[in-house]
């Protein structure tokens, strides 16, 4: 940008930057492990439409190929965008009244 000031120009030139600090050593298997047995299996999949439990059981498969991904993705500072995106849809129970906060509407 023309009007930046030279701090915003050194911003946008370190952004550009993979990020490699000393807190950003690898994930450990079971860091990993433990956050894929963490997951909810009562909600829907995500938009790649992959449950829960399949992934898990991918993961018993197939733990040094996903530990690899999740590493290299910290080594490179890119996450995708679809992995952070989810869709929340309410439902009401039939036997409950709908509220608004703890207001019933």
């Amino acid at each position: 940008m023309d009007n930046d000031s030279d701090y915003h120009k050194t911003m946008r030139t370190l952004t550009g930057q993979p990020i490699q600090t000393a807190d950003d050593r690898e994930f450990t298997p079971d860091e990993i492990g433990n956050a894929i047995d963490a997951i909810n299996c009562k909600t829907a999949p995500g938009k790649d439409g992959i449950a829960c439990d399949i992934f898990q059981r991918a993961y018993k498969q197939f733990s040094n190929l996903i530990n690899t991904l999740y590493n290299e993705c910290l080594r490179q500072g890119c996450f995708l965008k679809r992995w952070k995106r989810v869709n929340v849809i309410t439902t009401t129970k039939p036997d409950k009244r709908r509220r608004k906060g703890s207001i019933e509407i």
